[in-house]
């Protein structure tokens, strides 16, 4: 400022090169001539440029929207992704009186139980309901699979296989089953298929 004062330059102009202005934009002379007297009375280390000043606002506002956008798809992957993990509303009875009837491998799926499970459940209530497998007769009879008849490991495979990653993790953690590191889905399937196998197997407490 005071190489600008001895350059000739007027005060009115130099309060507008430093941003030093009346609200109606004029240069405010007083400001110019105390610094000028009194040097970092003015222009010191707590001075902002207003254009500067206006810069950094625009900055920081710029920041705060893309935190809140941020924030916002997190939430959003979040609520999304318990969505997915979370079981359909619908009980496992709901869904075995729905016609015609889904698969055993798409209930275990929408309901995030096992499909042995669901199988013994389904046979039980068709026992109840006198609903039985009606198979052709004949020489062109097929051999059709009741729900009585225990799953093989091609079934249970079949029903894992619609499982997402975090939804197989998920159950496997509910069985109790410990996962180190990064475990390929086939070995994890295998470890939650032995869980339940496990548990099916296990004599309750007074039963022995």
């Amino acid at each position: 400022m005071q190489r600008l004062d001895k350059q000739g330059v007027g005060h009115e102009q130099i309060a507008r090169m430093w941003g030093l202005t009346h609200p109606d934009g004029s240069g405010n002379v007083f400001l110019v001539q105390k610094e000028l007297e009194e040097p970092g009375s003015v222009i010191n280390e707590q001075y902002v440029h207003p254009d500067d000043a206006a810069d950094t606002r625009a900055a920081d506002e710029a920041r705060q929207r893309y935190r809140a956008l941020a924030e916002t798809a997190k939430q959003k992957k979040q609520a999304d992704k318990e969505e997915d993990e979370a079981p359909c509303p619908e009980s496992s009875r709901d869904l075995w009186t729905l016609k015609p009837r889904m698969s055993l491998q798409q209930a275990s799926k929408m309901l995030k139980q096992p499909v042995n499970k669901i199988a013994a459940e389904w046979a039980k209530w068709d026992a109840e309901a006198g609903i039985v497998d009606k198979q052709p007769q004949g020489d062109t009879a097929t051999t059709t699979k009741s729900y009585d008849d225990p799953l093989d490991a091609n079934d249970i495979y079949e029903a894992y296989s619609q499982w997402t990653d975090e939804e197989l993790k998920s159950h496997a953690k509910d069985l109790g089953v410990e996962i180190r590191g990064q475990l390929k889905r086939e070995t994890l399937i295998d470890r939650i298929v032995a869980a339940e196998q496990q548990g099916a197997n296990e004599v309750p407490a007074g039963q022995e």
